[in-house]
């Protein structure tokens, strides 16, 4: 009788077994027994090297399994296609913005005669201002974007605390002053509003007006919360390249118009005030411009985050002939407690 020797070695899920004999594999001996070939037991070598445990193996399978949707990446089906034109997007036009606060004046043809009849307004007052407070938020997705995000105000025209002939007549007020708050006329404001800069005083607090909640009041952005992701994203995950921006971000004054407690004659005509003050309680900006962004990531850019002003025009606590005729004020000063801001641009 024969004895046969097998031995077993499991590494793992994987096992190698061998039989010992001393005569090839099945080959008969001499009496037509079947014999076992003698082999070689090979065993892995893992010495000087790390295997991961089970229970580490099973901690990054479950961590994979449970990671939130912005850390993995998406399918591919599930990206939106890509915009491909985009065109005054998120952009405003004003024209011809028109307004008397607080005045004695013709716009027309005739004349005022006020007496012992004061006009008064305990606020500030507005006119024809623009603010485009998310500039580049959305439209730097476009492959091409043209005049998205962009302002153009033509005409804004104001008299605010004052005594004027912008027509042709006469205003001739007894004992009748003209009070107003701060007078705003045309301003524009496009991107995420700053700190307003500083015109003279030094302090800071002078300047656009869009600092002040008259017209358009800043909110306090929260910030964004920071998402945790892990790795890169997909390859099919990348927003294309923008190609063309032309004109986005960017904005166009033309012909902003103000008087601001102030005498004077705009057309033809005159203005005699006798004991009728005029008085602006705030500052008077008109046709500022404050232009914020960063242009944008596009391969060709054209005019983007730029600002042209044209003729912005202002009288600010004066008494002034621009017209045709005359202006004779009697015990009848103007007075304006703020600053007089016109068609500064800010840019950056």
């Amino acid at each position: 009788m024969q004895v046969r020797k097998v031995a077993v070695v499991a590494t793992g899920a994987l096992a190698t077994a061998a039989a010992i004999g001393s005569t090839p594999a099945f080959a008969a001996d001499n009496a037509g027994t079947p014999e076992v070939a003698p082999a070689t037991v090979g065993v892995l070598d893992y010495e000087g090297t790390h295997r991961a445990s089970d229970e580490a193996m099973r901690e990054v399978a479950e961590y994979w399994l449970t990671a939130a949707p912005e850390q993995a990446w998406t399918a591919p089906w599930e990206q939106e296609p890509p915009q491909i034109l985009s065109v005054g997007s998120g952009s405003a036009v004003s024209a011809l913005a028109w307004q008397l606060c607080g005045s004695n004046a013709v716009a027309g043809v005739g004349g005022v005669v006020p007496v012992a009849s004061p006009n008064t307004v305990l606020g500030d007052c507005a006119n024809g201002n623009i603010d485009i407070a998310d500039a580049n938020n959305d439209k730097d997705d476009a492959l091409l974007s043209v005049l998205d995000d962009s302002a153009i105000s033509a005409l804004a025209w104001q008299i605010c605390g004052s005594t004027v002939v912008a027509g042709v007549g006469g205003a001739v007020p007894f004992a009748s002053p003209n009070t107003s708050g701060g007078c705003d006329n045309g301003n524009i404001s496009v991107g995420e509003s700053e700190p307003a800069p500083d015109y003279g005083n030094g302090n800071g607090d002078d300047g656009y007006a869009y600092h002040d909640p008259g017209y358009y009041p800043a909110e306090d952005a929260e910030p964004a919360e920071a998402t945790e992701q892990m790795g890169t994203s997909a390859p099919w995950d990348q927003d294309p390249p923008q190609i063309l921006s032309a004109g986005s971000g960017s904005a166009v004054s033309g012909a902003s118009w103000q008087f601001c407690g102030s005498s004077g004659v705009a057309g033809v005509g005159g203005t005699v005030p006798v004991a009728s003050p005029n008085t602006a309680l705030g500052d008077c900006n008109n046709g500022n411009m404050d232009i914020h962004g960063d242009g944008g990531d596009a391969l060709f850019s054209f005019l983007d985050n730029s600002a042209l002003s044209v003729a912005p025009w202002q009288i600010c606590g004066s008494s002034v002939v621009a017209g045709v005729g005359g202006t004779v004020p009697i015990a009848s000063p103007n007075t304006v407690t703020g600053d007089c801001n016109n068609g500064n641009i800010s840019v950056g």
